[in-house]
């Protein structure tokens, strides 16, 4: 081996380990399912521990660290409600399918709209004189607000029919495709006779959501158009 190498041990570069090898790692040290729950961790610790939320940028890195875990939790929502959809079309449930569409798309909007207004609360937007009061409470509103949403993630999911299936299947311990099936069955009639179904309550969540008084994202937005 090189005597120079030797004198000076961290120039040794060790052989690089697989990237399945890292991974599995990673997902043992960090006690999570992938590598995206890893990334959420580390940014979560972070945060927790480096951030002091003395400064605007720092109360605003805060919020976007919540905004990033409602983001996790609704993609995985999102992906869930995928794969029922795709189930549901080949079972030939036209009607469950219709809603489970109508669901996912009131859900991307909603993310949408969510990250217009974290995007909007940069302190660069607020340099005016007098405008530190206004942006202390609209992120104190809208960390509140994001942190509400992320609530609505339990441990089956958010969305009232994805919920019940994903209870049912747990109940059941059942993956064989005529139970999927006969499950499936059973939540669109369940679905189609109750009066408020679980779009209906998404959807007015979802208005009640754009009708929050206190973000108020529409000033905050002509507040970002005259600091540019």
């Amino acid at each position: 081996m090189n005597k120079y190498l030797i004198r000076n041990p961290s120039l040794i570069i060790e052989p690089r380990r697989p990237l399945q090898t890292i991974n599995a790692h990673l997902l043992k040290e960090f006690q999570t399912q992938n590598t995206h729950e890893v990334i959420l961790s580390v940014i979560e610790q972070t945060n927790l521990n480096y951030n002091s939320h003395l400064t605007n940028e720092e109360i605003w890195l805060e919020m976007k660290t919540e905004f990033l875990k409602y983001c996790f939790k609704n993609h995985q929502e999102l992906e869930e409600l995928k794969s029922m959809e795709n189930k549901a079309r080949s079972f030939g449930i036209k009607i469950l399918v219709k809603e489970i569409k109508k669901t996912y798309e009131l859900l991307v909007t909603e993310e949408k709209e969510l990250s217009e207004i974290v995007k909007s609360l940069d302190p660069e937007n607020y340099t005016d004189s007098g405008n530190e009061i206004k942006l202390r409470k609209n992120y104190n509103d809208t960390l509140k607000l994001i942190q509400e949403k992320t609530q609505l993630y339990g441990k089956y999911g958010r969305t009232p029919f994805l919920r019940d299936y994903n209870e049912r299947k747990n109940e059941r311990n059942k993956t064989d495709e005529k139970e999927t099936a006969r499950q499936l069955t059973i939540i669109n009639e369940h679905e189609s006779k109750e009066e408020q179904s679980g779009l209906e309550s998404l959807i007015k969540s979802a208005q009640n959501f754009r009708q929050e008084p206190s973000v108020e994202p529409q000033e905050v937005l002509k507040s970002s158009d005259r600091g540019r």
